[in-house]
């Protein structure tokens, strides 16, 4: 099998626990704010609406990682003779190009709506310092989250036209 082998063996089994982990954190923010938020609220209704859609997404992108081929084999064994692969499987670069993109593009997304819905307390006028004080620390946190894969070539010293800089 050899080292790229194991490397497809260890893609295989550390992305379904990318998926899993990105979902269920994304989740366990939305239920909480079910809590926090009173029933009928605009921001009680974003995050069931967030919830339906982060578990849909999440289902979809584990079921994807989980059975990336036919023959699940497949997936690490690079010399496999007529292997059905899709997605995180496929042997074919732009869709698995585009099996990743699109799961980065969504999460990104997923972050910057789940970051938003608790931020409309900082405007009511009863709220504490203390509280619009640790908003702000989530937002900016949320934002440098979200904001960290913009830079991370840049901060890597990639030059614009390398592979690792899109």
């Amino acid at each position: 099998m050899g080292e790229f082998g194991t490397y497809l063996k260890l893609f295989y089994a550390l992305n379904i626990n990318l998926n899993l982990a990105a979902t269920f954190i994304k989740l366990s923010l939305l239920f909480q704010f079910l809590r926090v938020f009173d029933k009928g609220t605009w921001p009680f209704r974003a995050s069931t609406v967030g919830i339906v859609l982060v578990a849909l997404w999440g289902l979809t992108f584990t079921i994807l990682s989980i059975f990336p081929c036919a023959d699940v084999s497949d997936a690490w064994d690079i010399f496999a003779r007529d292997a059905r692969c899709w997605g995180y499987g496929s042997q074919n670069p732009d869709l698995f190009t585009a099996t990743l993109v699109s799961h980065n593009l969504i999460n990104t997304l997923f972050d910057v709506y789940i970051t938003a819905i608790p931020f409309q307390l900082y405007f009511q006028p009863d709220v504490t310092t203390r509280t619009r004080l640790g908003l702000m620390v989530l937002l900016l946190m949320g934002a440098t989250y979200v904001a960290q894969p913009l830079f991370h070539p840049v901060l890597h010293g990639l030059p614009p036209n390398s592979p690792g800089y899109n």
